[in-house]
This record gives C-alpha cells, sequence and structure tokens, in this order.
C-alpha cells in the first residue's frame, strides 16, 4: 500500500505532461487557409486590376471642357491613403466626396453627380450654371445666377441680356442676397412699364437702397424696406397720371423710397 501511494503521483504527472498541445495541426491549417483567404482579398481589392476604374464618362453640360473633369477626377483616383491607391477601386470610390470636391473645384457647373458604372468605369453628369447677371464690386467683377451663388471673372459690359450690379459699398466683399429678389422683381417688370434696363447700382454707405438706371436717361430709386411690388404698383399708377402730359420729363430720377409716394427730379 505505502508503495502504491509513492507511485501514484508520478503516474498523475506523466497523464498530465503527456496531453496534446492545445493547438492541433488542424487548427494551425485553418489558420494558415484564413490568413491566405485574407492575403488574396486584400491582393484582389488593393492591387489587382480586377476592380480598377478604367473608364471615366462626362457630360450634361457645355462650358467646361470634359478633358478638366477627367483630369480632376484622375487626381482623386490617384491619390494615395496609407500608401495605398484605395480609390482606384472602384468599390472604395468616394462617389459623394468627389462630388463636393467637383463641385468647389468647378463653380461654373452645378449639380455634380459622380455613378459608378461596374466593373471600371464612373459616369459623372453637371449642369451649367446660367449667368443671371454680373456683380461688380468696383473692378473686381463675377457671374451670378439666380440663386446669388458668384463665379468666375466677369467683364462689366457682358451683354444686355445680363444684369450689371454696380455695388459700391467698400465694406461688401460679396453678393448681398437681400438685395437679389427685390432687384430680380424689378428687372423682370422694368420692360411691362416701357423702361429698358441699363445697369444697377447699390449706393455707398446704404444698407437697403439700390438704384436702376434706364436708357431714359434717369434712375429709379428703391428701397428694400418696402415691398418692391407696392412700389412698383406705385410707379405704374403714377406713369398712368403722367400719360400725355408733355411736361413730364424727368431728367435725373424718380425716388420710390416714400411708401405711397413718388418724386422725380
Amino acid at each position: 500500500d505505502k508503495m502504491k501511494r509513492a507511485i501514484t503521483p508520478s503516474v498523475r504527472f506523466q497523464r498530465t505532461f503527456s496531453r496534446k498541445p492545445a493547438y492541433s495541426w488542424r487548427g494551425w491549417g485553418w489558420l494558415t487557409l484564413s490568413l491566405l483567404i485574407l492575403g488574396g482579398l486584400a491582393h484582389l481589392l488593393f492591387f489587382s486590376p480586377a476592380l480598377a476604374i478604367r473608364n471615366i464618362k462626362v457630360g450634361g453640360f457645355q462650358r467646361t471642357p470634359d478633358a478638366n473633369i477627367r483630369a480632376y477626377l484622375q487626381e482623386i483616383i490617384d491619390h494615395k491613403q496609407w500608401r495605398l491607391l484605395i480609390n482606384r477601386d472602384i468599390l472604395f470610390f468616394p462617389s459623394s466626396r468627389a462630388e463636393s470636391q467637383l463641385t468647389a473645384a468647378f463653380p461654373a457647373l452645378k449639380d455634380f453627380r459622380v455613378q459608378k458604372d461596374y466593373p471600371h468605369g464612373l459616369q459623372v453628369t453637371a449642369i451649367d450654371r446660367v449667368p443671371l447677371g454680373v456683380w461688380c464690386h468696383f473692378e473686381n467683377c463675377s457671374y451670378f445666377d439666380t440663386d446669388g451663388f458668384t463665379w468666375g471673372s466677369a467683364v462689366r459690359s457682358s451683354g444686355a441680356l445680363l444684369i450689371v450690379i454696380n455695388d459700391s459699398r467698400t465694406e461688401q466683399r460679396e453678393l448681398d442676397r437681400k438685395f437679389l429678389e427685390p432687384i430680380k422683381i424689378v428687372t423682370s417688370r422694368l420692360e411691362a412699364l416701357g423702361f429698358a434696363l441699363s445697369n444697377i447700382e447699390i449706393p455707398v454707405n446704404t444698407f437697403d437702397e439700390f438704384k436702376v438706371y434706364t436708357t431714359s436717361g434717369y434712375y429709379l430709386h428703391f428701397t428694400t424696406s418696402i415691398e418692391v411690388i407696392n412700389q412698383l404698383e406705385i410707379l405704374r399708377i403714377f406713369l398712368e397720371q403722367k400719360r400725355g402730359d408733355t411736361t413730364f420729363r424727368p431728367q435725373s430720377y424718380i425716388d420710390l423710397r416714400i411708401d405711397g409716394r413718388v418724386y422725380y427730379k
């Protein structure tokens, strides 16, 4: 019995020591296979040309060369992240970010859409901004559209079809949109009142006044503090009353800034 008790611990030790390793050859095999699969997938996504962007189609606009859009998109595609050409892969190409970047880079266009044309293409569409007029701050002139968005460099006398706004305020550095809607309303109704537009001035040191110069040799003085619709209606009534009056010959202006009244010189 004593001999048996003395032998028992060493038997247990032998059994414990002789157990199989925690990781079998089968486990190592699965791990190796998984790494190979992951490596192949990474190669397919980041290094293989299987999903690479090869074709860029552009359309929907006329005033910007297609080649400029393609070249800019190619720069986005060739941009490296973590030393990898991630954007080259059509699966990872950032379409929404590319639209924002294109809008900032090409302000003469709007409504950019970048769509993936699988397996190797991108399709880009945009619309030309239509200039409503030219906004000038002293010698610096830009085009502006009906939304008040300004872009590019324009010539002050860009044509009779464009509204020319001369902003004389020294502190103003961009188109003041509070003037835009009133000016659009006035210019759209001038012809019906018998006027032809020459240009518009926002005078120095003003917050709510603008002058509409006509080819008649005098200007119409408006204010944004009163609805321009009301000012135009008062002007219409006033001109109706003066019809046939040969002594009515304004030399300088017709002032509509006082609600319900008309002054002229």
